[in-house]
C-alpha cells in the first residue's frame, strides 16, 4: 500500500513585489511614509501666449492692441507687443476738443481707451447736425479750443517740468496757456483722473498724481489751483505728471 507525502503548508505570499528580500515589515513601513508620487505633468507648451496686432503706418512708432505705444526697436519680436512699462492709452500730441493729433499712432493708442468714444458710436443723441453759419460762437469749448490754436498739449512723465516736457517734443512751454489747462473739465480730457479732481496748491498743477504716491496725496486724482500766479512752466513735484502747453 503506498502513502503520499503530506502537502506542506505553503507560505502565504507578501502581496508586493520584493525582490531585494527586504524584511516585509521594514517594505511596509518605507511604503506608508513614502511621498505621495504626482501624476501632473506641467507643460509649459499648455501655456497661453498673448499676440498683438500693431499699426504699421508710422517710420518709427507703432502702436499694439493693448493700447501702449514704443519705437519698433523696442516691440517684442515674439509676441509683437510692445513693452507695458510705457503709458497706455496715450493721448500725447493730440488736441481732445477737436479730437485730432499729429500723431497716428497717439492718434490709436488714445482712441483705444474704452473712456473714449470710439468705433462706430456717436458722440450723443443729436448725431444728425446742418451746418453753421460762419459768424456763429459756438459753445464755450469751441472758445477755449479757439484760445489754444496752435498749442501741442502734452502730458509729461512722472516728476518732469513743463520746460523739459516740451524741450523733448522740440519745443517751448507757453505759461500763459496754463491757465486754459487749469480745470477739471480739460484736465479730465486729458488724464484718467481715478481718484477726481480736487484743489490743490502748488506749482506743478495742472497735473495727475501717480497710481504709486502715497495714500495721503491721493494717487489717481487730478489737481488743479486757484492761486493761479503759482501756475509756472518749471514746476515739478516727484509724485506728479504735469499737463503742459507747447508750441
Amino acid at each position: 500500500m503506498s502513502f503520499r507525502s503530506p502537502h506542506k503548508a505553503k507560505t502565504p505570499m507578501f502581496p508586493f513585489q520584493n525582490p531585494l528580500n527586504i524584511n516585509p515589515i521594514l517594505l511596509l513601513v518605507i511604503l506608508h511614509f513614502s511621498p505621495p508620487v504626482s501624476a501632473i505633468r506641467k507643460d509649459v507648451s499648455l501655456q497661453l501666449k498673448q499676440y498683438c496686432r500693431t499699426t504699421v503706418q508710422g517710420r518709427f512708432f507703432l502702436t499694439d492692441d493693448n493700447g501702449n505705444v514704443c519705437d519698433a526697436f523696442s516691440v517684442d519680436p515674439l509676441s509683437r507687443c510692445c513693452p507695458e512699462k510705457g503709458d497706455q492709452f496715450s493721448c500725447q500730441g493730440c488736441n481732445l476738443f477737436s479730437q485730432c493729433c499729429n500723431s497716428y499712432e497717439f492718434c490709436v493708442s488714445c482712441c483705444l481707451n474704452p473712456a473714449m468714444v470710439h468705433e462706430n458710436a456717436y458722440l450723443s443723441e443729436f448725431h444728425h447736425c446742418f451746418s453753421m453759419p460762419s459768424n456763429y460762437s459756438g459753445s464755450s469749448s469751441t472758445q477755449l479750443e479757439a484760445r489754444l490754436a496752435g498749442i501741442n498739449i502734452i502730458t509729461g512723465r512722472q516728476g518732469e517740468s513743463c520746460d523739459s516736457v516740451c524741450k523733448s517734443s522740440g519745443q517751448s512751454c507757453v505759461p500763459n496757456k496754463l491757465a486754459l489747462l487749469n480745470q477739471c473739465e480739460v484736465i479730465q480730457k486729458y488724464m484718467s483722473c481715478k481718484g477726481a479732481c480736487l484743489e490743490s496748491i502748488g506749482a506743478d498743477q495742472p497735473a495727475e498724481v501717480v497710481d504709486d504716491a502715497p495714500r495721503h496725496l491721493n494717487p489717481g486724482a487730478c489737481l488743479y489751483t486757484k492761486t493761479e500766479t503759482m501756475l509756472s512752466c518749471d514746476g515739478s513735484h516727484r509724485h506728479t505728471r504735469r499737463l503742459c502747453p507747447c508750441a
